[in-house]
């Protein structure tokens, strides 16, 4: 960057002023202080120094973007997510992580997250409202969580300890449509940084998608050539290459739903994806001028 901190100016003509360290989106300078912990302690999962003070962050050597979208009070416009992920896409993040979510999601930030996708891991949190993504025979009352619910968004759902998953966590009730959640991370009781040089618990899918943006950065320092390693190619070593599926916290209330793998670093390193190949559905014909008999039954003709 040519960004020269601290003098006003927008040197390097992005449209944002002093971003040297990151931007806020909302007052478009480089002014992107915590105001209530939630970043840093998700900064802190991702990427606490190896200095033998305080927590280890699971990719300690990668360099953090900080970019804020959301007001003091927490709340995110859909203009502002936008602006964000094309910040960081644009000036060059691997892996962006949203440690956030809401029931919609606009026009704008659906085509920022596609522009992104082309080099960029996007993974973001399931959401904490103890609901499925969608309709159920057991509750009619979906709550699908943006944009992780996006198919081309890696969505990150909680777990505790054991591998089970957590009371609060959304969760996902069929494989493979338009709207999933494809993996489960630790989110419960989360030690991380905060601000004023503090350390502190927290929990929440908030928590679990720093594991999973931590691994993905991991896994694309090992797997540069993004022509050869795309990002689809990230996706599918950290969905698919684990040996752990969580534990369903209440199976009487979710129904046997889709339970996804736990994300599992050295097998995202180590292994390749087994392929699955099934039959959804499928049609039989026997009818005049496709050489059949045209008596109803299929008799292998």
């Amino acid at each position: 960057t040519w960004e020269i901190p601290g003098n006003g100016i927008d040197d390097d003509g992005n449209g944002y002023v002093d971003d040297y360290y990151g931007v806020n989106v909302i007052t478009g300078k480089g002014d992107g202080d915590d105001d209530n912990g939630h970043g840093t302690h998700v900064a802190g999962i991702i990427a606490a120094k190896n200095n033998f003070v305080g927590v280890l962050g699971i990719a300690y050597n990668v360099k953090i973007m900080p970019v804020k979208a959301a007001m003091a009070s927490g709340y995110l416009n859909q203009s502002a997510v936008a602006k964000a992920v094309t910040y960081a896409y644009q000036n060059g993040a691997e892996v962006i992580n949203m440690s956030f979510g809401g029931s919609a999601c606009s026009i704008a930030v659906q085509d920022a997250l596609a522009a992104a996708y082309t080099r960029c891991v996007l993974v973001a949190s399931a959401g904490n409202d103890g609901e499925p993504n969608e309709i159920a025979d057991y509750d009619d009352t979906p709550t699908p969580n943006y944009p992780a619910a996006l198919s081309y968004v890696m969505g990150v759902m909680s777990i505790n300890l054991l591998g089970v998953e957590s009371s609060f966590t959304n969760w996902d009730v069929k494989k493979y449509n338009g709207v999933e959640y494809e993996l489960y991370a630790p989110g419960e009781e989360m030690v991380s940084t905060l601000p004023g040089n503090k350390y502190g618990f927290l929990s929440g899918t908030s928590m679990a998608a720093p594991v999973v943006s931590a691994v993905a950065a991991i896994v694309r320092s090992e797997y540069q050539d993004r022509d050869k390693y795309p990002t689809k190619f990230i996706y599918g070593q950290l969905a698919a290459t684990s040996g752990y599926n969580a534990i369903c916290c209440d199976p009487e209330a979710h129904g046997g739903h889709n339970l996804p793998q736990i994300v599992d670093l050295y097998s995202a390193l180590t292994k390749l994806p087994t392929p699955e190949v099934g039959l959804q559905s499928y049609a039989l014909f026997d009818t005049e001028g496709l050489k059949n008999d045209t008596d109803g039954v299929n008799n292998g003709d």
